[in-house]
């Protein structure tokens, strides 16, 4: 282990947040070891537990994290999750980071949010892509690997 992942080790242990931050800013590497480690801490977590804080999205987004990363079970993304309940101004971060229409199954879940939002989001990921709407009529996980497994007759 090289000495700034010894130091953010260190920091996620002692649960210095503000030392993490700025040792992630100087480089040090955020592994899946570390990643674990900071999430079982619960004081430092993924951005899809971040989705109500946008400095903390923005700054996971900065080092590097993914809008668009699947689910290894099923076509869900940190932007579905942030789809489903976040901010219009959380949307907007995340698309400004390379979210994308083309994962997630982002029409099921801005049908599934539970505030008056659901309309509006709709229209905003039409604006993004259009062809969107030719997805509408699937079901969830429809058209990916998963499907077959997690399909309920």
């Amino acid at each position: 282990m090289d000495i700034l992942s010894e130091q953010l080790f260190t920091a996620i242990e002692e649960r210095d947040a503000a030392r993490v931050v700025q040792l992630l800013d100087d480089g040090a590497p955020m592994n899946f070891e570390l990643f674990a480690k900071a999430t079982r801490e619960k004081h430092l977590t993924n951005p899809s537990y971040a989705l109500d804080d946008l400095e903390m999205a923005t700054r996971f987004l900065n080092h590097g994290a993914d809008p668009n990363k699947r689910c290894r079970m099923r076509d869900v993304t940190v932007l579905s999750y942030a789809i489903f309940e976040a901010s219009f101004g959380t949307l907007e971060l995340l698309f400004a980071y390379g979210g994308s229409t083309e994962h997630g199954q982002l029409l099921h879940y801005a049908s599934m949010r539970r505030d008056s939002n659901g309309a509006t989001i709709l229209q905003y990921l039409y604006s993004k892509n259009p062809r969107i709407m030719d997805r509408v009529n699937h079901f969830l996980d429809e058209g990916y690997p998963e499907f077959a497994t997690n399909y309920r007759f």
